[in-house]
């Protein structure tokens, strides 16, 4: 989860109260600032969330050499395999739920619909564009023709959302591409989650197999893991300890 972070676009931020206020009031009269690509995520009252966008600030590659190079031993075999399980370029905490959640291998307490990826940039056709009103679209869980969106109802809400989704959906459709709506309630409930699953596997056209007693114990201490507090990801749950969360954001508000 923290490697989908530092290889995502978003940072689950939450400002101490004064500067909170300070943020929100800047929002409010249109002066905050974008400072190192940082962008707040507001909810329909345009209220300030705990979700920041951003740039990646990590790119798995890179990372996967630089720690194969170092001379570093505690946690890097850990590390490096979390890398390699890591799909880059999530958008918020609840892509990446969803994506762990049908991505992971079943040894894993996933679903083993793999091969997937983030936030796929796709170009619109001439006749898609006319009906999206736009050049492009990103895809939140992408599989080649299957759009899986992640929809939270602090951001996905309103008339105006529900259109603009509508004529989204509509546009990708045109080009033959499937589009689902994953809601944070169907991601949560375990049996809303199966149902949604084997829509997943019908629209890959993938056989849904029955998991074994140790698959089912993997999946339910996956769900327990996944669906903590973000800004309280455990550092090391043998030892009881909580990592305080670490992020990037308040160097932007620091005087130069």
């Amino acid at each position: 989860m923290l490697a989908s972070e530092l290889c995502g676009t978003f940072s689950v931020y939450e400002p101490p109260s004064p500067l909170a206020a300070l943020l929100q009031e800047l929002c409010d009269e249109g002066r905050l600032s974008l400072l190192g690509g940082w962008r707040p995520a507001l909810d329909e009252n345009g209220q300030l969330t705990d979700l920041w966008s951003r740039p990646a600030l990590l790119k798995i590659p890179k990372a996967l050499g630089d720690l194969s190079a170092s001379s570093a031993s505690r946690g890097r075999a850990r590390l490096i395999e979390a890398l390699k399980l890591t799909v880059p370029r999530a958008a918020s905490p609840l892509e990446v739920r969803s994506g762990m959640l049908l991505g992971l291998p079943t040894c894993r307490g996933g679903e083993g619909y793999a091969r997937f990826v983030h936030n796929q940039r796709i170009v619109l056709s001439p006749e898609a564009r006319l009906i999206a009103r736009r050049s492009s679209c990103f895809c939140d869980l992408f599989w080649g023709r299957l759009d899986l969106e992640c929809h939270s109802a602090r951001f996905h809400s309103g008339r105006t959302s529900t259109l603009s989704d509508a004529d989204r959906a509509d546009a990708l459709e045109l080009m033959g591409i499937d589009v689902e709506f994953a809601t944070h309630g169907q991601i949560v409930s375990p049996e809303r989650f199966a149902a949604l699953s084997h829509l997943v596997a019908d629209k890959l056209g993938q056989e849904v197999l029955c998991k074994t007693a140790l698959q089912q114990r993997r999946t339910c201490e996956l769900r327990d893991e996944l669906f903590t507090s973000w800004a309280e990801l455990p550092l090391c749950k043998r030892r009881g300890l909580a990592r305080r969360h670490v992020t990037a954001a308040p160097l932007l508000f620091r005087k130069s």
